[in-house]
């Protein structure tokens, strides 16, 4: 069974924890997604599967935009933080 889907798109968010660059960050955007065990691929069906969760891109637009995702939520302080890493 395989399922894939095409979509537009004109911007990117890229993590930037743990990364020591945009390429970096952009190979964590496509790095793959293994489904298993408990978090199983439920396909149309076909019921639970293991599967295989990634992104392959056909073509970029003219511009695209890259935002670098610096904040995440801290669930502990109730708060938003700076990612402060080099």
């Amino acid at each position: 069974y395989k399922s894939t889907r095409k979509e537009s798109f004109m911007d990117l968010q890229l993590d930037v924890k743990g990364c020591k660059n945009v390429y970096d960050s952009f190979e964590k955007y496509v790095e793959v997604e293994t489904l298993e065990g408990d978090n199983k691929y439920q396909a149309e069906g076909h019921g639970l599967q293991d599967a295989r969760k990634g992104v392959l891109f056909q073509d970029f637009p003219p511009v695209l935009q890259l935002q670098l995702k610096r904040f995440e939520y801290d669930f502990v302080h109730d708060m938003m933080v700076k990612i402060n890493e080099r």
